[in-house]
């Protein structure tokens, strides 16, 4: 697989946060990395942006006012213009049977608060470098299906 030159400026990343403090910190950090951020607070807010934008990730806590996040989760997933958003959740939720109703959803990842900031960020590469892997890998099949059916024509 070619190599994905990995630059936060170009991937946007949509954190879901009802909490101010917990969202400026997340804000915060991502910002001082260089990637571009999205800010929703609430669920709706949170699937508008998303159907708009596509983020190529979305932070998204569990415990908020109206949606909480797996039923965002699962709106997302029944998307199709949401559904390939990878969700990682962050949240003070730590059962486990909360954290598998996460993945059951739909989540690439489920990180709980208090959170280390160095392994959030290093979580969140990997899942953007995969996301970028997948992206070109869509590229190419497109390609090779049009080449295809230009051959198949002539």
């Amino acid at each position: 697989m070619q190599h994905i030159q990995f630059e936060p400026s170009q991937f946007t990343i949509l954190v879901v946060e009802d909490n101010a403090t917990n969202m400026r910190l997340l804000i915060e950090l991502l910002l001082d990395d260089g990637y571009q951020v999205e800010a929703a607070v609430n669920g709706l807010e949170a699937l508008e942006i998303a159907e708009q934008i596509c983020p190529d990730v979305i932070l998204l806590d569990v415990m908020m006012p109206g949606l909480n996040g797996y039923e965002v989760c699962q709106k997302l997933q029944d998307n199709p213009q949401t559904e390939q958003i990878p969700v990682i959740f962050i949240t003070a939720i730590a059962q486990v049977a909360d954290k598998v109703k996460a993945f059951e959803l739909g989540a690439v990842d489920y990180i709980t608060k208090p959170f280390n900031i160095k392994e959030v960020m290093v979580r969140l590469k990997g899942h953007l470098i995969r996301r970028s892997q997948h992206k070109y890998l869509e590229e190419k099949i497109t390609t090779l299906e049009q080449a295809l059916s230009h051959h198949q024509k002539n």
